[in-house]
């Protein structure tokens, strides 16, 4: 028996699927202005068109899909503060030897 998947397990595979859609919308919105182009003479400005308003579309749900997975993720842990190396907030190492006197 299959288990389900837990919330944002799927994440990856989403955003890989969008990728795909951006991909697909561009060359879509390309071959659409190609068409009308061969249609009504207007070569090349259909194409030109066609692949602008599918990169656009294509952005679009890009955005979409990114964005829910990015609401189903998990918040990340709180850093834990290095003991032995602590850090400070500018990412200056601080240092725990205290120099000494000759």
């Amino acid at each position: 028996m299959a288990r389900e998947p837990r919330e944002g397990e799927l994440g990856g595979i989403a955003l890989i699927g969008a990728g795909s859609a951006l991909v697909l919308m561009t060359i879509g919105g390309y071959y659409l202005g190609y068409v009308v182009d061969r249609l009504i003479h207007s070569t090349p400005w259909g194409a030109v068109i066609g692949l602008i308003l599918g990169f656009c579309v294509g952005i679009w749900d890009f955005y979409r899909i990114a964005s829910r997975v990015m609401k189903t993720q998990p918040a990340p842990p709180p850093a834990e503060k290095n003991a032995e190396n602590p850090v400070d907030k500018a990412g200056n190492r601080e240092n725990n030897h205290e120099i000494e006197d000759e």
